[in-house]
Formats: C-alpha cells, structure tokens, sequence
C-alpha cells in the first residue's frame, strides 16, 4: 500500500491512498506500526532507532518502506498531526502541498521544510548502507571498511 497521507476526523481515521481513501477505526500511530510490522519491524523501533541514529529530537520520520516514508507535521499526539508521505510529494507551496497525482493538502510550510530536511537524513543514512552492503556483496563477504 502506498500512502499519501494519514489524517484524523472525529473518531476515524482517514488514510488517502494513491488509489482510494480508507476510513479506519484506529488511530495513526497504530496504523502505521501495522505498516511497519507488515515489513518485519514496528512503529516504536523505527521511531527510536531514527531519533537516536540520526539524532532527530521531535517530529521524527518513520521509513516504513521504500514506498513509505511518513513524516509528522505536529506532535503525534496531536489531534490535528498529519502524516505525510515525503515519496509522494510533488511540489511544496506556501500553504499547501502538491502530490504526484495532483491532489492537494492545505498545511504551513514552516514545519515541512524541516521535515522534508529530516526525511533527506533518513534517505541520505539508507543511502549509505546499501551502499555499504553493495561493497560487501561485490567483495564476497570480505568487506574491510577504513577507520
């Protein structure tokens, strides 16, 4: 499933899609770490490994997959926090985002140029390891890395 954004309304919650709109009876934080078990690992361990690997204090981005990497745009214990799915993002503009398929969310840009900085760190650091594992692979498992 590829997500575009995850939002609450009144006692739901509404998960847009690339092809539909879902409405859950759960709320974001579970939904998502269902994603995140779905790929062998959960909310809590991405959360914490995230904030402590790439030393990110709040609104940490959770790299559910490599369709899926959703970002906060307020605390997540906020009511009104949507989760933004950075792979899908066209354009940023001053009060709303543009996703690949046209549709449009009103949201303050203020925070998301912070968390679309955030989301390159995850990116950059996945980056990084898979081409550490690629050297790996091309070396027949005798990988030395340089100190």
């Amino acid at each position: 499933m590829i997500v575009l954004y995850i939002k609450r309304e009144f006692d739901k919650t509404i998960v847009k899609t690339t092809e539909k709109k879902l409405v859950i009876n759960e709320i974001p934080k579970r939904f998502i770490d269902n994603l995140c078990i779905e790929n062998l690992s959960t909310f809590a361990g991405r959360y914490f490994s995230t904030k402590k690997k790439l030393e990110i204090k709040s609104l940490v981005p959770i790299f559910v997959d490599d369709k899926n990497l959703l970002f906060p745009t307020k605390s997540i214990r906020d009511y009104d926090c949507i989760w933004i799915n950075y792979y899908k993002i066209k354009k940023v503009l001053k009060t709303k985002i543009i996703f690949h398929n046209l549709l449009e969310l009103k949201i303050s840009d203020k925070i998301i140029k912070k968390q679309i900085a955030k989301c390159e760190k995850v990116l950059f650091h996945k980056l990084s390891i898979n081409q550490q594992f690629d050297i790996l692979l091309k070396s027949g498992g005798k990988y030395e890395k340089d100190y």
